[in-house]
């Protein structure tokens, strides 16, 4: 399983290292999982040295976000060359605060998909409905508008670099989680999507995540889902015990299922 998190506007640089040394302790290395956290852009550097000087964590680094162009005339703008140099693996493009508090549109996510993908660095996408678009009922029109735009910026060979985290608009932050059978349906939607598009075998290896209010308490019930490569966890990723407990059940629902 892939298990995913995001810190948002959270963490010094003394912080995140402090926290990463604490995680890569108390997790086994022969996890059968993979794990990355997207921290802020002022900690890539530190956590990749920190983790070069202690032999490797067997944690990933990730941005929250990247602009579309390799380098130029971007004020204020991190390029995907950049995060690479950085260490940087994964990178979060098309989050729902992006789009809705800074006006990013669904062009803007597939340019950095694209960016990210011509310099090997894994683009994690986050698509999903808000409040009044599921009481409409249109959760599956707002994927396929969401996703649309990306599908032609992917090759094939793409997918299995590929990270699409389903979070429900109105789950993140609220404490409020989609029930395990409308997040199989969203996934099951989204896997046919790539089938359709892509063929069954390539759409089958893109990995899709559930994120949106996870914690170790309804992670159970997520965990019984089929379609579920993994979990992408917000606030209860801010503290080493919490997250390393998510990733230890994670670790085991991987192992019961092979």
């Amino acid at each position: 399983m892939l298990i995913g998190a995001n810190w948002k506007m959270h963490k010094t640089v003394h912080e995140s290292v402090d926290f990463f040394r604490a995680l890569a302790a108390d997790i086994l290395l022969d996890l059968d999982v993979e794990v990355f956290i997207c921290v802020p852009f002022t900690a890539l550097w530190a956590l990749s040295q920190a983790s070069a000087a202690a032999g490797g964590w067997p944690i990933a680094l990730g941005a929250q976000n990247v602009f579309w162009e390799d380098e130029g005339p971007y004020t204020g703008e991190v390029s995907p060359v950049m995060l690479r140099d950085s260490g940087c693996k994964y990178a979060i493009v098309g989050h729902s605060e992006r789009r809705q508090k800074f006006s990013e549109t669904a062009a803007h996510t597939a340019k950095k998909v694209a960016a990210l993908l011509r310099n090997r660095v894994r683009p994690v996408l986050c698509i999903g409905e808000t409040w009044e678009e599921k009481a409409k009922g249109i959760t599956e029109q707002v994927l396929v508008r969401q996703l649309e735009p990306v599908f032609p910026m992917l090759r094939t060979e793409d997918l299995p670099e590929c990270v699409f985290a389903y979070e429900p608009v109105w789950a993140i932050g609220t404490g409020r989680r989609a029930s395990a059978c409308q997040a199989a349906e969203a996934h099951r939607f989204i896997r046919l999507l790539l089938h359709d598009r892509f063929g069954v075998e390539a759409g089958e290896r893109a990995k899709i995540l559930y994120g949106g209010s996870v914690t170790e308490k309804n992670l159970s019930e997520l965990l019984e889902i089929d379609e579920l490569d993994g979990v992408f966890v917000g606030g209860a990723s801010l503290e080493v015990q919490s997250f390393s407990t998510i990733i230890r059940r994670c670790a085991q629902r991987g192992t019961e299922g092979s």
